[in-house]
């Protein structure tokens, strides 16, 4: 008989049966969130977590190729306010599929969530739900859908309530989250130095963008740009032009631009910018939505003033 695949040293790596029937064979979820009480006005993040088998991977956002990414639903207690989900920098994953975006062995997915500016710091109990639909695969996909929670505590008091900073989780948590966090993308209008033009020729179907990212934002001088595109329907990315100048990278992203493929909505155009070949290296954000042309309003046969006309 075959031998069987001996997973790395590390707290999440385990090995899934042969033949797995059940998502829960291959994939251990959770709910935490970074900080143990809750300070009035304060946004904090709830993180799903999901460990992951040996050789067995779930999906970015973008899943690319083939796949599905998470979908996490969350409820609060009145007078929270829930925002997107925010996803690390994925592994770029290649097999017999193609060319997938996702995460091998572990994945943490962050939400953030802002506390209402009155909420009593009184130590109530504070209970979050989190409905997740999330796939887990390898040669095969198992669906996984669950519900999960964590509840956590108001601030005790004024003193804890006008503290500094946020009062974070117990350090078994904290610890494996930090290296996740650390992975979410900086949005490039937070970068100095960093731009985004961008030209949309929606008639003719093409359009484009250009980056400037500086050099010394890269995780070592010489590496190289990966491009990591998350568009919304309607937009396709083609093969980015990647030049190095004296002090910044320039990126040309040639775009496919199909305004009847985006059922209705704005053009998203939408990626990362990984300043190095390592998931854990920084990632730049971009993004810009795009309203769709107007069509031209239909002859009447009579003629009207135009708006502002005597």
């Amino acid at each position: 008989a075959a031998s069987r695949p001996v997973p790395p040293a590390g707290p999440v790596a385990f090995i899934a049966p042969e033949s797995p029937g059940d998502i829960a064979e291959v994939c251990r979820t959770a709910l935490v969130a970074d900080v143990a009480r809750v300070r009035p006005g304060e946004t904090f993040h709830l993180a799903f977590t999901a460990s992951l088998a040996f050789q067995w991977h779930t999906y970015w956002i973008n899943p690319g190729d083939t796949g599905v990414p998470a979908r996490l639903s969350v409820r609060a207690p009145e007078g929270f306010t829930v925002g997107e989900p925010r996803y690390p920098r994925p592994e770029v994953i290649t097999g017999p599929e193609g060319t997938t975006y996702g995460y091998e062995h572990e994945a943490w997915i962050f939400v953030p969530v802002t506390a209402p500016a009155d909420l009593p710091a009184d130590g109530r109990r504070l209970r979050f739900e989190m409905d997740a639909m999330y796939l887990a695969c390898r040669e095969l996909c198992l669906i996984g859908s669950t519900t999960l929670a964590v509840e956590l505590a108001a601030a005790a008091d004024d003193v804890e309530a006008a503290a500094a900073g946020p009062i974070p989780a117990d350090p078994a948590v904290m610890e494996p989250m930090r290296p996740w966090l650390a992975r979410l993308p900086r949005p490039l209008a937070d970068m100095p130095g960093a731009t985004m033009d961008l030209e949309i020729d929606a008639e003719a179907g093409r359009g484009r963008i250009d980056l400037r990212i500086p050099a010394a934002a890269s995780a070592a001088p010489e590496a190289r740009p990966v491009i990591l595109p998350s568009p919304g329907p309607g937009i396709t990315f083609g093969a980015a032009d990647i030049r190095r100048e004296a002090d910044a990278w320039r990126i040309g992203i040639p775009l496919q631009v199909s305004v009847g493929n985006a059922l209705g909505r704005p053009l998203l155009v939408r990626g990362l910018v990984g300043l190095g070949d390592d998931p854990a290296d920084p990632a730049v954000a971009f993004e810009r939505r795009v309203p769709l042309p107007q069509p031209a309003a239909a002859s009447t046969g009579s003629s009207a003033p135009a708006a502002g006309a005597d």
